[in-house]
């Protein structure tokens, strides 16, 4: 789980996505699907969502739209030479909800 910078949203890691929740609610306002996810990190200026998953992929979408119309898939760690490193993610280990 990690919380936005603001505190008006709690990002849920579970086995196949990310559930976005209203922290004053405790509402689901978006859900964001993607394969296995690691851990999840909200971009320093809170536009971004930067999630890993278990495969070694960052995938980033828009922390604007609740519903995801479309990712970037930002590195490949595994057997390729490009790699993407952010400090904020060595912060959080990764769980599962």
């Amino acid at each position: 789980m990690s919380v936005s910078g603001d505190a008006d949203r709690a990002y849920l890691v579970s086995e196949d996505r990310v559930t976005v929740l209203c922290t004053r609610t405790h509402d689901v306002i978006g859900t964001i699907r993607t394969g296995q996810p690691s851990c999840v990190v909200e971009s320093p200026d809170g536009k971004y969502l930067y999630i890993a998953d278990y495969s070694g992929t960052i995938t980033r979408t828009a922390v604007a739209s609740t519903i995801v119309s479309g990712t970037e898939q930002l590195a490949l760690q595994r057997r390729g030479s490009m790699q993407w490193f952010s400090p904020e993610l060595q912060q959080y280990a990764p769980a599962l909800a």
